[in-house]
């Protein structure tokens, strides 16, 4: 975890001591999402939603298993969440971690991914991420260290921040549970280096 994203944490727990109604308002709702595209099957763009008072689609799912080696890849192609009050919000930041699932690290390394406002709809709502127009793109099946037949906990976390109440921090459910879905890599086993090593042992015998 960077001092940045620390810092960042910190100042969440100091808003948590003003009173809630002295700032506007950004919680992983129904209409907080993240979009996948899974080169497997057709390219379609997957949403998934987080939280709207129970837990949404994104929460327990599978994934699915992708073979890097043979071009499969599961990649976090976009997220958007709805802000509201004033003043307005002028930071959205959502961030993932990868690591193996029931073994969550103390402190997770997570990724950052800068949104910005799609859309002002109206009164005090905004809608802020990245939209499929200007996808973030995050190859999840790529991330360092990833093991054969390993099932991976994708975890997401949402900050946002108006400039003047401080950041508000999301990521954890009513609940109290993480937003977490899970996915497996499959990396072949280096069946050629293997046999080189069985010709020359027999080579030697000889």
């Amino acid at each position: 975890m960077t001092v940045k994203f620390i810092v960042r944490i910190v100042a969440v727990l100091a808003l948590w001591a003003l009173p809630l109604w002295a700032a506007p308002e950004f919680v992983l709702t129904n209409r907080s999402r993240v979009a996948f595209i899974s080169s497997k099957a057709t390219k379609e763009t997957n949403w998934y939603t987080l939280w709207n008072d129970t837990w949404g689609t994104y929460v327990g799912t599978n994934l699915g298993t992708y073979a890097p080696a043979s071009g499969e890849a599961l990649i976090l192609h976009a997220f958007d969440t709805k802000t509201y009050g004033t003043p307005f919000f002028t930071t959205c930041v959502y961030f993932y971690a990868v690591y193996p699932t029931n073994q969550r690290p103390a402190n997770p390394t997570f990724t950052s991914m800068d949104g910005s406002l799609i859309a002002d709809l109206g009164g005090d709502t905004q809608q802020w991420g990245r939209s499929t127009n200007d996808p973030v793109n995050e190859n999840i099946t790529a991330t360092p260290g990833l093991s054969n037949g390993v099932v991976y906990t994708l975890e997401i976390l949402g900050y946002c921040s108006n400039g003047t109440d401080g950041a508000q921090y999301e990521g954890i459910g009513g609940e109290g549970e993480r937003y977490t879905a899970q996915f497996t890599v499959a990396i072949p086993e280096p069946v050629v280096a293997v046999a080189i090593v069985g010709l020359l042992l027999a080579f030697r015998r000889r």
